[in-house]
C-alpha cells in the first residue's frame, strides 16, 4: 500500500538544482506528495528529514546528490528501530553522469522512475552498524563500504571477524564492505539485498615514500599495495596496539583504538523496483548512437512526403 508522500529535494547541490528546475513540475504532477521541502529554503537536510519521519509520514522519498542521500541516511538510521519499521522509504540519487543523462532526455522518459515511488515496493535491507571504543563517537552506520587506516608504520593491529583473529604489521588499509551497490532506488537487484548478508574485508598495505621509492628502483611497481579479500564474517572487529585507527568519516578527527563492526539486519524497507527499469548506458555511447547523416538522408529521400506524383 502507498501511503501519502513527503518529498525532499536537496537543492542545495547545483546540480540537483538544474535537474529540478528541468523536470520538477512533471515530477511534482506525477508523484503527487503531501508535503514538498526543497533545501534551498534554508532548512539543513538533516533537521527536514527527521521532521518528515517525527512528524508520521509513512512513505519519505529524497532527491539529490550521493552525498545528500549518505546524510538522509545517517539521519535515517538515528531514530529509534521501531520508528524506521513503519517507513518506505526512497533514494534518488543524481551522480554526474546520471544529471547529464536526464539533463538530455525528455520529461516524459522519467515516468518508469516516477512509478517506482508510486508504486512503493519495499524489501528490508541490512546495513553496516559502526561501534568505537571511545564514547565520544556515536554510532555510525554505512551501507556499501568502510574504510579503517592504521596510521604508524610500527603498528601492529588485529583483526576479529566472527572467530578467527589475524595480525598484521605496519600501516594498512582495511576496507570492509557489504552492499554491491550504492544505496539507490532505482538500480537495485532485489536477488542480492535478500542473500545471506556477510561482511567482506579487504586489505592492503599503505607504503610510506621511502618504500615507494625503493619499489621504483626495483621495478616492482605496486607489489605489497594490491588490496586483496582477507576474510568474511557476520561481525569485525578491528583493534590497533594502541590509538592509531584513523577513519573515514566526517567528525572523526581523533584517532581510535577499535572499531567494531556488525550486520544490522532489517534496518528499514527500501523503495526499489519489482524489476530492473534501466541499463545503465555511457552517455558518451547514447550520445553517439545516432545515425549518420548518410542514413538519415537516404530515409528522407524515401519517406512518402519526399515522393513525386509521378513516382506514385
Amino acid at each position: 500500500m502507498a501511503h501519502p508522500l513527503f518529498l525532499i529535494v536537496d537543492t542545495r547541490n547545483p546540480r540537483t538544482s538544474l535537474f529540478w528546475q528541468r523536470h520538477g513540475l512533471r515530477i511534482m504532477e506525477q508523484l503527487v506528495p503531501g508535503e514538498f521541502v526543497s533545501t534551498a529554503q534554508g532548512a539543513a537536510l538533516e533537521t527536514v528529514y527527521a521532521r518528515a519521519v517525527w512528524d508520521g509520514w509513512r512513505r519519505v522519498v529524497l532527491i539529490g546528490s550521493p552525498k545528500s542521500v549518505k546524510i538522509g541516511f545517517q539521519a535515517l538510521m538515528g531514530v529509534a528501530p521501531e520508528t524506521r519499521e513503519r517507513l518506505q522509504v526512497g533514494f534518488w540519487p543524481l551522480s554526474r553522469v546520471e544529471f547529464l543523462q536526464y539533463l538530455v532526455q525528455p520529461t516524459q522518459a522519467l515516468s518508469a522512475i516516477l512509478q517506482v515511488f508510486r508504486a512503493a515496493h519495499t524489501i528490508p535491507v541490512d546495513v553496516m552498524q559502526v561501534q568505537y571504543l571511545t564514547p565520544e563517537m556515536k554510532t555510525h552506520h554505512a551501507w556499501r563500504n568502510f574504510v579503517v587506516d592504521t596510521a604508524h608504520p610500527s603498528a601492529l593491529t588485529t583483526t576479529y571477524v566472527d572467530e578467527q583473529d589475524r595480525q598484521y604489521p605496519g600501516r594498512m588499509r582495511f576496507r570492509i564492505s557489504l552492499h554491491e551497490e550504492a544505496l539507490s532506488s532505482l538500480t537495485m537487484n532485489p536477488n542480492r539485498l535478500v542473500r545471506n548478508p556477510k561482511l567482506q574485508v579487504y586489505g592492503r598495505k599503505l607504503l610510506s615514500a621511502r618504500d615507494l621509492l625503493g619499489s621504483l628502483k626495483k621495478f616492482t611497481g605496486q607489489d605489497g599495495t594490491a588490496e586483496r579479500l582477507l576474510e568474511s564474517g557476520k561481525q569485525v572487529e578491528i583493534q590497533g596496539n594502541w590509538a592509531n585507527l584513523t577513519l573515514n568519516i566526517e567528525g572523526a578527527r581523533l584517532p581510535v583504538q577499535s572499531v567494531h563492526l556488525q550486520v544490522q539486519s532489517k534496518a528499514f524497507k527500501l523503495i526499489i523496483p519489482v524489476m530492473p527499469i534501466r541499463y545503465k548506458e555511457p552517455l558518451r555511447e547514447r550520445m553517439l548512437a545516432f545515425p549518420p547523416r548518410e542514413v538519415v538522408a537516404t530515409s528522407r529521400q524515401l519517406s512518402p512526403k519526399s515522393l513525386r506524383k509521378d513516382d506514385l
